[in-house]
């Protein structure tokens, strides 16, 4: 009896300290939010003019499951976010800018760690200090969520591999004029998330200035300046990449164009890269749930290629705000192919 009486005494001591840890534990770190957030996107094509193998098939583009949670404490705010993707990081449709095909680790349907970030901020959120693995400044952090379709179709500039889309480093952010402008600088590796970082990773500069006009009687203006530098110390070679980026919207309509320019090589002569210009309008039509999307990739200059084009129409379907379905016409001169797609999109 005195064995079973000391045991109880254990666990009740045991379960006041655990519950004691957690009180004070709680009063330490208030959980401001706290979320998940996931994506599913699928696909079926044909090519009607069989030019690709195989000329027909089912695929899911993207998988992707979020988490992130914020902590206050004081007059500070941590966030801990992290998101992975199984996409398309390997067999590439496009070399990147450093002309690398495929990237030889994992699977074609491999879960990659596509964002690992630390943020640090105070409780307005003037600035944010963030540290760990970063969504790319380039395409990702804005043109991305201001085009909106990625089931259907990601950016152009991450649609040909203009740029990595994440990379490991730390980033200063800051909102002035009533947080309608934003500024960033971002210190990276430069190798990207998926490659090895090796002797060839060398410091990674971007910088980038980006507005966000409030809603005017339904009319809204969207914009940023980009430009990144990086040397290639085993090319003696050194790269850089300028972005400009400009979106109209009115009620229901959207008016966008993108330019990106790279230079890589020595003193930027030996190989002048890549220039391409997107430019796209979606809008309602006629019946409240369906859209119109016509979207047009410019190659001015791409891996020493003439001046081609790829451009897509097609029509939209959203019954839901979290599910949304596409047919649309792809046709793209640079590879001689001509795609019928259907897209569903999942969010949750």
């Amino acid at each position: 009896m005195k064995f079973y009486f000391c045991k109880m005494k254990r666990y009740f001591l045991l379960v006041v300290f655990s519950v004691s840890s957690y009180s004070i534990k709680s009063q330490v770190d208030s959980v401001k939010t706290f979320n998940v957030w996931g994506d599913i996107h699928f696909f079926s094509f044909y090519e009607t003019l069989r030019n690709t193998k195989p000329y027909t098939g089912f695929g899911v583009s993207s998988g992707i499951l979020g988490l992130r949670k914020t902590l206050s404490k004081g007059n500070w705010l941590v966030t801990g976010t992290i998101m992975y993707d199984v996409s398309k990081t390997t067999r590439l449709t496009y070399a990147d800018t450093v002309e690398i095909l495929s990237y030889t680790e994992g699977s074609h349907y491999t879960a990659y760690l596509k964002m690992g970030e630390i943020k640090l901020a105070p409780l307005n959120e003037q600035w944010h200090f963030s540290v760990g693995q970063l969504l790319s400044d380039q395409y990702l952090t804005l043109q991305d969520k201001a085009w909106g379709r990625r089931y259907l179709m990601t950016t152009m500039q991450e649609y040909y591999r203009l740029g990595v889309p994440a990379d490991f480093g730390m980033r200063f952010g800051y909102f002035f004029h009533n947080k309608k402008w934003y500024g960033s600088i971002s210190f990276l590796n430069g190798d990207g998330a998926f490659r090895q970082q090796d002797t060839n990773s060398t410091l990674f500069t971007s910088f980038m200035l980006s507005f966000q006009s409030q809603p005017i009687k339904k009319h809204r203006w969207i914009g940023k300046i980009y430009v990144d530098y990086q040397p290639i110390p085993l090319a003696n070679e050194q790269r850089m990449a300028a972005n400009v980026f400009l979106q109209y919207e009115f009620a229901d309509y959207k008016f966008g164009t993108d330019f990106a320019h790279i230079m890589q090589g020595k003193n930027f002569t030996a190989k002048p890269s890549a220039q391409l210009l997107s430019n796209y309008i979606m809008g309602k039509t006629f019946i409240p749930t369906v859209y119109f999307l016509l979207r047009n990739d410019l190659f001015i200059k791409y891996v020493g290629t003439k001046v081609e084009t790829q451009y897509m129409v097609g029509l939209e379907w959203k019954p839901l705000q979290a599910f949304v379905l596409s047919l649309s016409f792809r046709r793209n001169t640079l590879n001689n192919q001509s795609f019928i797609y259907l897209h569903a999109g999942f969010k949750f």
